[in-house]
């Protein structure tokens, strides 16, 4: 036995799959669009009421700052000798801790922090004779504990 479809046959199926499909992306956009809320009931009595005080500002968030990293490794040793070699070029350095994909690493980045990367990008070209750096953005210095 052998099972043919004729051109018709084929083509009914495809505008049934055609509608189906039309009806089904007309349906969802119909539920996700977001109904007009009603006009808002106009009260024809007057009243005098006193403004609510204005809300004070929310507390902005703390400016982008930058730092310039001279290398990562992945021992503190290894951090402790790259600082004391920076400290003989007279570039003061700190070693930060940090965790990555579930892995310690220490950076070893210049102790100071910048508020634009074009200051320490000037920086950075600076120090090109002592030693290669680079600009990333830091994330926000931590809170003093109480």
């Amino acid at each position: 036995m052998n099972f043919q479809l004729s051109r018709s046959g084929v083509a009914m199926i495809a505008t049934g799959v055609a509608a189906l499909a039309g009806l089904a992306g007309g349906g969802g956009y119909m539920a996700g669009k977001e109904a007009t809320p009603p006009a808002p009931a106009v009260s024809t009595a007057t009243t005098t009421t006193a403004a609510p005080p204005p809300a004070a500002p929310p507390p902005s968030a703390p400016a982008e700052s930058f730092v310039l990293r001279v290398k990562t490794v992945t021992t503190e040793s290894d951090a402790k000798l790259l600082q004391a070699e920076l400290k003989e070029k007279n570039v003061d350095t700190v070693i930060v801790p940090m965790t990555i994909g579930g892995m310690l690493l220490y950076a070893v980045d210049v102790d100071h922090r910048f508020g634009s990367r074009a200051e320490a990008f000037d920086v950075h070209t600076a120090l090109a004779d002592k030693t290669d750096t680079f600009v990333v953005a830091a994330p926000p210095p931590p809170k003093p504990g109480p």
